[in-house]
């Protein structure tokens, strides 16, 4: 696993803060975690260009030379926290055991953040289990 310590500029962090309150719902800290996926990989190349939610795949990177593709996921935690690290899609299940590589975002909110990068059967594996929706009853 590769990790990197990235620090945020105070402009950056003041853009997350703004574009993206906390709300307290996972979905805040995700988007939070793509754009602070996007900063990094601007920090690294010269003028990526970006894709969102293509075929599944939370992020692509296109840099001169390459096509990087990343399942995004942040936490607030400043572990990476496998015990909330969830994937939903049978999509996204095939293509991390196909070697697409997992990034999570650790400690999503501060100005120092942790980004892992992973692979799936080296630094983690999938393990199925059931999810129920709850709906409220039909109370009379």
């Amino acid at each position: 696993m590769k990790t990197i310590d990235f620090i945020l500029t105070t402009e950056q962090f003041k853009h997350l803060e703004k574009a993206y309150p906390k709300k307290g719902h996972n979905a805040d800290i995700g988007k939070k975690a793509v754009q602070i996926a996007k900063y990094y990989f601007n920090s690294l190349y010269e003028n990526p260009k970006f894709e969102d939610n293509i075929d599944g795949v939370d992020l692509i990177v296109h840099t001169p030379n390459n096509r990087l593709e990343y399942e995004v996921k942040g936490t607030e935690d400043s572990r990476i926290a496998f015990s909330k690290l969830k994937v939903s899609s049978t999509n996204v299940h095939n293509k991390l055991v196909n070697g697409l590589t997992l990034l999570r975002i650790c400690s999503v909110g501060n100005r120092t953040v942790q980004l892992h990068f992973m692979q799936y059967g080296e630094d983690f594996l999938l393990e199925p289990e059931a999810r129920w929706a709850v709906k409220p009853a039909n109370v009379r």
